[in-house]
């Protein structure tokens, strides 16, 4: 296999906008005088959601050979070398459980030379991958080790 391209899963984004959507409706006082307001609110959440949907779809994540590249939106294309891999983790929350998905953290080895803690300690994030323990596995047996 030469490359595997993997994007977000999106589904999960869309159910957790609802759910913030429907728990501030809970608690707005909704009624016949400021029910258009009420319409306004929704409209303008949704299309936030859904911006924020359409972003997150643009992101793209292709685990080659010898690197693995991201491409996002809103940040410039990156392409992290193996040999600057210091760890992975994975993160699956509840729902990234029930949807199949979760998020892949690459943490890249330091390149200053002090023996102090650096904040340019650089992770990077594979977002709602599906199968991200397979993403896991493949990106390790690249490195050269399986947790």
């Amino acid at each position: 296999m030469n490359e595997l391209v993997l994007r977000p899963l999106v589904r999960k984004t869309f159910v957790k906008g609802t759910i913030a959507i429907a728990i501030f409706s809970a608690v707005l006082d909704v009624n016949v005088s400021n029910f258009a307001h009420y319409l306004e609110f929704l409209a303008v959440s949704v299309s936030l959601v859904l911006a924020y949907v359409v972003v997150k779809r643009a992101d793209t994540y292709i685990v080659q050979p010898e690197s693995l590249v991201i491409k996002s939106f809103l940040a410039p294309r990156e392409t992290i070398r193996y040999e600057n891999i210091a760890d992975l983790y994975i993160s699956q929350g509840f729902l990234a459980r029930r949807f199949r998905c979760g998020t892949v953290y690459i943490l890249i080895k330091r390149t200053d030379s002090s023996n102090t803690f650096s904040k340019r300690i650089k992770v990077y994030t594979l977002k709602d991958v599906r199968d991200p323990q397979g993403v896991y596995e493949l990106i390790s047996s690249r490195l050269g080790f399986v947790k």
